[in-house]
């Protein structure tokens, strides 16, 4: 059965600049149609550049039979390195939908693609795996007439904050947990289709970050020195609604934290790969995800 696929999409601008550090690239082959959407570090003409190589890259690969493996490695190679974070960074979801009724989707860092059937949110099964050093969230699945998946983009926000916090604590700065949600709840509220925050900015840094849903206070925030910085923020925003988490590295790590993290992130992807069987509770504990404490 061939299908009909029609696309939009559209791109805001942060507030006084002149291009867009989100970029869409869309491909009609032979067989299906391509979407990627990259979101670059920063904003601006930086960001710009490092999306259009990104989602430039990968569908040309792509439209030239080559695997996402092979793109996604291109991309390590390609990308110019950042000077303040000294990495070469960019977000990226892949969207790829047969015209005989499969589809195939990528996802590194953004949120998670929506998928509507029959009017209703349903969940796409995903594996999650490293290609080239990047953890991504890879699907096959197929789909059905009036299927509709939409592909957003949160880091915008969260890419300009963290250049934003590279640049303040490179400068000697001095700042503190309640600092850093202030500053990156400033940059959400920049971007003109945002309508206020999902919930209130947890910043927890060392210690503080093993406090379930911690609000730093002015007057005891921590002072961000050699540690780990969890930040878990979300917007509202017209086309949707986002929750992100991230745990950062400020200053120097010690071994024990690189394994805790290590170990943090070895549960999430045994989770993720559970199996549940129907009907059972959420008492059920899969394998590999075990008592021991970080």
């Amino acid at each position: 059965m061939m299908m009909h696929i029609d696309i939009a999409w559209k791109s805001l601008n942060k507030y006084g600049e002149e291009l867009c550090g989100d970029k869409v690239e869309i491909v009609h082959a032979q067989d299906s149609d391509i979407l990627v959407l990259s979101d670059g570090l920063g904003s601006g003409v930086k960001a710009n550049i490092l999306a259009s190589l990104t989602s430039k890259i990968i569908i040309t690969m792509l439209q030239e039979g080559l695997s996402v493996d092979e793109a996604v490695d291109t991309i390590a190679h390609t990308l110019p390195i950042c000077k303040v974070r000294h990495i070469a960074y960019s977000t990226f979801s892949i969207l790829q939908l047969f015209h005989d009724g499969r589809a195939y989707l990528v996802e590194f860092d953004n949120p998670a693609c929506i998928f509507i059937r029959n009017g209703k949110l349903m969940d796409i099964p995903y594996e999650i795996r490293e290609i080239a050093g990047k953890t991504v969230r890879e699907s096959k699945f197929d789909i059905a007439l009036g299927d509709m998946f939409a592909m957003v983009s949160d880091g915008v926000a969260l890419c300009e904050f963290y250049a934003l916090l590279d640049e303040r604590l490179a400068e000697g700065a001095v700042l503190t947990e309640s600092d850093v949600a202030n500053m990156l709840d400033s940059e959400r509220a920049a971007r003109p289709d945002n309508r206020g925050l999902s919930f209130g900015t947890i910043s927890a840094f060392g210690r503080n970050a093993a406090l379930p849903h911690y609000a730093p206070k002015r007057e005891t925030a921590a002072v961000l020195t050699d540690g780990l910085l969890l930040i878990d923020s979300g917007g509202q925003y017209e086309a949707g609604t986002t929750d992100i988490t991230r745990m950062t590295a400020v200053g120097r790590i010690d071994d024990d934290m690189k394994r805790d993290v290590t170990l943090v992130l070895k549960a999430h992807i045994a989770l993720a790969r559970a199996v549940v069987p129907a009907g059972r509770g959420g008492r059920i504990r899969p394998a590999g995800c075990g008592r021991r404490g970080v």
